[in-house]
C-alpha cells in the first residue's frame, strides 16, 4: 500500500443500507449524487452531527436508491429510441431501417418495436 494512505482517517458512518444482496451499484450511485448535491462547500466528515439529516440512518429511503434501475432503464430506452429516429430519418429506404433494427437488436439486446 502507498504510503499516501497511511495517514487517512477512517470515519465509520450509520448509511442507509441496501434491502437485497444486488442494489448495491445503484446505492454508490444514489450516495454519490446527493453527496455531490447536498454537501456543504466546506465539507468535513468530522463535523457530522446526530441531528444533520446528511449522511445519516434516515439520510434517504432504500427504495429511493433501487428505483435508480427504473431510471437508468428509461434512459437508456430513450437513447436508444432517439438513435433510431435519427438513423431512420438518414435512411433511405425501408431495407436500411431493417438492418438498423436487426443490427441495434443484436448490439444491444433491446428489441424494437
Amino acid at each position: 500500500m502507498s504510503s499516501k494512505f497511511h495517514n487517512l482517517w477512517f470515519v465509520p458512518l450509520e448509511l442507509p443500507q441496501q434491502e437485497n444482496s444486488f442494489d448495491c451499484g445503484l446505492f454508490l450511485l444514489h450516495y454519490l449524487e446527493l453527496f455531490l448535491v447536498e454537501a456543504p462547500v466546506y465539507f468535513s466528515p468530522f463535523k457530522i452531527t446526530k441531528l444533520s439529516n446528511f449522511l445519516n440512518p434516515d439520510w434517504f429511503l432504500p427504495s429511493e436508491a433501487s428505483l435508480k434501475c427504473t431510471l437508468i432503464q428509461r434512459l437508456i430506452f430513450e437513447l436508444l429510441e432517439n438513435r433510431y429516429w435519427e438513423v431512420s430519418s438518414a435512411a433511405s429506404s425501408d431495407e436500411d431501417q431493417a438492418k438498423f433494427l436487426e443490427c441495434n437488436e443484436h448490439e444491444t439486446g433491446v428489441q424494437s418495436f
